[in-house]
């Protein structure tokens, strides 16, 4: 008999040993890239075979560095520099995390104020299982910084840091001098970095050439104060130190919705978690008492928590259970909660631990009984209803172990502990309104859900449409011209912002049609009277120049030349927003009655010349030559003043220094 007690032992441990051993990775992949343990649902990608749960959790392992590292999957990636696209280096992979390595957003200056380096970063992990873990903060290091951190569309987070000498700079707090840290909004996928200076560090470059902003693990950073400010290596020194936490899931719904289909992945002895986030998901986690990997089949295997002295948890003999284990004590000992080996409280009694420095432990009856709580038999029940004083119970009284329970006569409702006759028709009344609020409350709730989900639709679509009309180009050419005046003259409205100037683009707003769309009278929030162009159609093929020309033309400031103040790239096809001329065109004033009686030889005489000086500068002093192409009378604006200002640029074309012939792009009338 002791001999197959102990061949089933040692198949036991033989077993639980080749569970423990293979439960990390399918059979046939690999589970180690250089020193990164790769565990299923995430798997490397091999020729032979899929080892991962899907290619959303793919580990690309590059065995030309030494070690190897490990990479997410080529379309997620990150932004460093003046726009390069780095892949993700993978650092730790756990129960609920990824952590990779870090790209840092930088701006150093000379001593004049010069930039001399300016260096982007930014993250995609949209369309993937990763999203921006919240134990990630913005932070931003400097003595003269303005950074901003968005994702494009949804959010924007600035963060502040100045100093007024160097002596003030506390070391290990990030309170906006010499260092800001600061949340952002959950379920974020992408963000964008930007470092600007308030005054070009003149007044802290002695001690402060660089600022610096990134995203990290905030238990990762501590901020060094001087030391950070002046340390040469703290780009490299962050990248290699601070991760960026990414939490990841399974799918997009709820664990109740997988349980019963083949997308339900939680083995046995497990427990499937609902994360709670926009998007949804779940992630698997051993039971209690067990350990492995939940993903894999067998699933969990039970902890031996007797199996090694020095971490058993009894003071007596110890026995493993399943998912468990139990602690006896030797003849003549009770169990106590401190392992004492010594226990006081009867029965029906409760242990109460006083802690504290020095301990100890005290008795008490459960609620319901009374007695000694140290002397055998214990705590014995109190009969209420033999006591009205305790029980206060007007109706029937019926004593339960450690405790009553008062029942009403028939044609009595229960009131606290009162019976009072019932009132029927109060009953149903109180049961209609209830019925009719609840059916209230659902009604909100669903139209509440409702319009959340149609305006998350409305915000991925204006994402969408920011992106194919070059959002992400035009932002470049501003952030790459930071200091210069298209930084400061263009302006990117959103969709919303030119509904509410428009009232929702209303025919009565309608100052002009064109073959190529319709200009609305638009009122800014800040009162500025604006004319809103909404073209009809747009070259999706010739985005980026168009962009390119947008950037040139907001650059163009004449006083005979209507100023294009910026666009709207959210909707289908592109908003441009100009100064508003509101005096009609030179064309209306010479063909209505015959002509103005204002517009004798001297005026016109002057609008050619305006027209002309205007047209001089298109052609030489711009940035950028433009050529007008269309200049006639119904193109030619009047102000209050009667001051002529040439307008729409639907045919006009910019034109390189080393060209003399181009074909037109931007169109519209």
């Amino acid at each position: 008999m002791d001999i197959f007690i102990l061949i089933l032992y040692i198949s036991h441990l033989t077993f639980s040993d080749a569970a423990t051993s293979n439960n990390i990775a399918l059979p046939g992949c690999s589970s180690k890239c250089g020193n990164l343990t790769v565990a299923f649902p995430f798997g490397i990608v091999s020729d032979s075979r899929s080892c991962s749960l899907n290619p959303y959790f793919d580990i690309t392992c590059n065995t030309s560095f030494n070690p190897p590292k490990a990479f997410l999957p080529s379309n997620l990636f990150s932004l460093s520099g003046s726009n390069n696209v780095n892949p993700l280096e993978v650092v730790s992979i756990s129960d609920e995390h990824v952590r990779i390595k870090n790209t840092i957003a930088s701006k150093c200056y000379n001593q004049t104020g010069g930039v001399i380096q300016d260096n982007r970063s930014g993250l995609v992990v949209r369309d993937s299982c990763f999203m921006l873990s919240q134990l990630n903060n913005f932070i931003t290091v400097g003595c003269d910084e303005f950074t901003l951190i968005s994702n494009v569309t949804d959010y924007a987070v600035g963060c502040v840091t100045l100093c007024s000498k160097v002596e003030d700079i506390p070391v290990g707090l990030c309170s906006g001098i010499g260092c800001c840290k600061m949340n952002f909004p959950t379920n974020t996928t992408t963000y964008v970095v930007n470092v600007s200076t308030l005054n070009f560090h003149e007044d802290v470059w002695e001690y402060d050439k660089c600022g610096y902003s990134f995203v990290g693990e905030q238990s990762a950073f501590l901020f060094q104060g001087e030391s950070d400010l002046k340390d040469p290596n703290f780009v490299s020194r962050i990248v290699e130190t601070v991760p960026v936490v990414l939490d990841w899931v399974i799918g997009s719904r709820s664990c109740n919705d997988y349980k019963s289909s083949s997308d339900y992945h939680c083995q046995e002895n497990s427990v499937c978690v609902d994360i709670k986030n926009e998007d949804g998901g779940y992630r698997c986690s051993c039971k209690n008492g067990y350990e492995g990997n939940p993903y894999l089949s067998p699933g969990c295997h039970d902890i031996d928590e007797c199996s090694d002295p020095k971490t058993n948890p009894c003071d007596g003999a110890c026995t493993n259970l399943p998912g468990s284990y139990k602690c006896s004590c030797p003849r003549g000992y009770k169990q106590d909660r401190r392992n004492t080996g010594i226990y006081y409280c009867q029965k029906n009694s409760v242990c109460l631990d006083l802690g504290g420095e020095n301990g100890g432990l005290r008795c008490s009856c459960k609620n319901g009984y009374e007695g000694n709580p140290y002397l055998s038999p214990g705590c014995h029940d109190i009969n209420e209803c033999a006591d009205p004083n305790k029980s206060r119970c007007n109706g029937m009284c019926t004593n339960l172990p450690g405790s009553f329970m008062c029942s009403c006569l028939h044609g009595y409702d229960r009131h606290g502990r009162d019976c009072v006759a019932n009132d029927t028709k109060s009953r149903v009344l109180k049961s209609s309104l209830g019925a009719v609020f609840g059916f209230f409350s659902i009604l909100v709730g669903m139209g509440w859900l409702y319009f959340c989900h149609s305006r998350r639709k409305i915000i991925k679509l204006r994402e969408k449409f920011f992106l194919k009309n070059g959002g992400m180009l035009l932002k470049q050419q501003i952030d790459s011209n930071e200091g210069g005046s298209v930084n400061q003259s263009t302006q990117i409205f959103t969709s919303e912002e030119l509904e509410i100037a428009t009232k929702n683009f209303s025919n009565d707003r309608i100052l002009g049609r064109g073959g190529y769309g319709t200009v609305y009278k638009g009122i800014l929030r800040d009162g500025t009277i604006v004319a809103i162009k909404k073209s009809l159609v747009i070259d999706e093929s010739q985005i980026e120049q168009f962009i390119n020309e947008v950037v040139i033309l907001t650059q163009i400031n004449h006083r005979n030349v209507v100023k294009l103040l910026g666009c709207c790239l959210q909707s289908e096809v592109p908003i441009l927003v100009y100064e508003c001329v509101s005096n009609g065109t030179l064309f209306h004033h010479i063909h209505t009655n015959g002509g103005a009686a204002w517009l004798s030889l001297d005026r016109r005489l002057r609008i050619a010349v305006e027209c002309a000086g205007a047209l001089a500068y298109l052609h030489s002093a711009a940035s950028k030559p433009v050529i007008h192409r269309d200049v006639k009378s119904a193109n030619i604006l009047l102000d209050e003043n009667l001051v002529s200002k040439i307008s729409d640029f639907g045919a006009s074309r910019l034109i390189p220094l080393d060209q003399t012939q181009v074909s037109t792009l931007v169109q519209g009338r």
